[in-house]
């Protein structure tokens, strides 16, 4: 019983750093070569003989909204088993994707569907298909973005993951800021007040989908990852069994990606024995660095591709917390700038 607990909980610790950070598998097809396409041999799930087996991998994370056409979420996690790393890499979803640069003129020639001349990043799969080709066309153009090649994807649906938050009895964390929101289109509606609360499978789906912050999207990742990283912990300290069952599936039901069951025990021990704070720490995530500009009456976030590979190269390198530095310079401008509205009203006054 212990060991299938021991499983059990790391299937889980698995699950939510997939669906947090991007996580997959990335050894299917040797499995599959190996075991002559019987993918029920569970003779070698977990221990040490599979652990010595394990390869290092990229897997981007696509959670997509109540629309089920634009990407709320998307992330690329870097897992290397020698060294215990994991690094993260956010994409702001408001990207400008321009068909037109030579990056991305091959990918809108190979796809019949593609009459987009420029759109952001969380639009392509909805306006090139909504199909499996468009989904393809997104992984590829992530990782022009990124300069990364990425092995493997998982799809989320981000309505799921109130569910998840509620088989945990929900998360204790503080709200940086109010929050309001009204979106009929999606049926998101957001109404959260700043302060130490706890929130439910709903309360937390709102937190995490908020997009209205005083300091943009950048804090919007920001505080994704801190309760992400509140949500993990809360999630290790599960000890019932029914319940770790329950996560399981749970976890499982919300997400499709090219990996299957046995592969994500294999790595579930693996998961388990990771030091979490050092997992989810912001010091290993980084942003695409970006600024935002009006077209045609909308804002995008223009970005340039030799920077966004820079800030990659370094995060791989062990640098420091992009979204924590950018937000931090945010915030001493904020504070500067007010600082000089004040002096000026004073001095008007007197």
């Amino acid at each position: 019983m212990k060991k299938l607990d021991t499983l059990l909980i790391g299937l889980i610790v698995s699950t939510i750093i997939i669906i947090t950070v991007s996580f997959v598998s990335a050894t299917v097809d040797n499995i599959n070569k190996t075991s002559d396409g019987n993918t029920n041999d569970k003779s070698n799930l977990g221990g040490e003989e599979s652990q010595e087996q394990l390869e290092s991998f990229t897997g981007l994370l696509i959670g997509l909204d109540a629309s089920k056409g634009l990407t709320d979420v998307l992330m690329v996690g870097v897992m290397d088993i020698e060294s215990g790393d994991i690094k993260v890499v956010s994409v702001p979803r408001d990207l400008e994707i321009d068909f037109g640069l030579e990056e991305f003129q091959q990918i809108k020639e190979n796809n019949p569907d593609n009459n987009v001349q420029y759109c952001k990043l969380n639009e392509v799969y909805s306006y090139t298909g909504h199909n499996e080709r468009a989904l393809k066309d997104l992984k590829e153009i992530i990782g022009i973005i990124t300069g990364l090649e990425i092995d493997y994807m998982a799809r989320i649906d981000v309505n799921g993951f109130s569910d998840l938050v509620d088989v945990i009895g929900g998360v204790e964390f503080y709200v940086p800021e109010d929050m309001y929101y009204r979106d009929p289109f999606q049926d998101l509606y957001i109404d959260l007040e700043e302060g130490l609360q706890m929130l439910d499978g709903d309360k937390a789906e709102q937190l995490v989908r908020y997009r209205k912050y005083q300091m943009g999207d950048l804090q919007r990742i920001k505080v994704q990852q801190e309760f992400m990283v509140t949500l993990f912990d809360k999630v290790m300290n599960v000890n019932d069994f029914d319940q770790v069952k329950q996560l399981a599936t749970t976890g499982y039901g919300i997400f499709e990606a090219d990996f299957g069951l046995v592969l994500a025990l294999q790595y579930a021990e693996y998961f388990f024995e990771l030091d979490i704070n050092k997992v989810l720490s912001t010091t290993n995530m980084v942003t695409i660095p970006s600024y935002g500009e009006k077209i045609d009456e909308a804002w995008y976030q223009r970005w340039d591709v030799e920077e966004a590979h820079q800030v990659v190269s370094d995060l791989l390198e062990g640098p420091p917390d992009t979204v924590g530095e950018v937000l931090e310079q945010q915030e001493k401008e904020r504070a500067e700038q007010q600082e000089g509205q004040q002096t000026i009203s004073e001095f008007e006054t007197e």
